[in-house]
């Protein structure tokens, strides 16, 4: 007698979690877009040291920091297609992955002049590419004075 007790139990749990996975495919909301502001606010993180590791004209910081911008600027290019409507990935691509490739060139060697002004002029393009998305009030500068990091640039 245990053993058809047994079998009922398992034959309603099996049946239970048969139709909680259907339920669960069956109702999953659909994908939403990724929250694009907090993977700008990781690139504003990069850009921010990057302008630090500049203005000290530290070139291994500044080797560092770009590599992190370029590989976060990668994720956004891979994981967000579009948001609102914008070409997100396309945007990156054609703004700002040009702008990163020419500072990462100059960190390599340039005279820091060069340095600065690609510097300068990738973040005219994170400005272009706020522009092109209706954006343009999120205005990026060039870090003034002191750091707010705990860190030695």
């Amino acid at each position: 007698m245990n053993r058809y007790i047994l079998i009922a139990w398992l034959t309603v749990l099996t049946l239970g979690f048969a139709y909680l996975a259907f339920r669960s495919a069956a109702g999953a909301p659909p994908v939403s877009e990724p929250e694009l502001a907090l993977l700008m606010s990781r690139q504003q993180v990069w850009m921010d040291k990057l302008g630090a590791s500049v203005r000290a004209e530290n070139r291994e910081l500044m080797d560092f920091y770009a590599h992190e911008l370029e590989e976060s600027t990668e994720g956004i290019i891979a994981n967000v297609e579009t948001y609102d409507g914008f070409k997100i990935a396309d945007l990156t691509r054609s703004i700002l992955i040009p702008d990163l490739q020419r500072l990462a060139t100059a960190i390599d060697g340039a005279p820091i002049s060069d340095v600065k002004l690609a510097y300068s002029r990738l973040i005219q393009s994170c400005n272009a590419c706020h522009a092109a998305t209706d954006h343009g009030f999120i205005l990026i500068t060039e870090a003034r004075g002191e750091s707010g990091w705990n860190q030695a640039f």
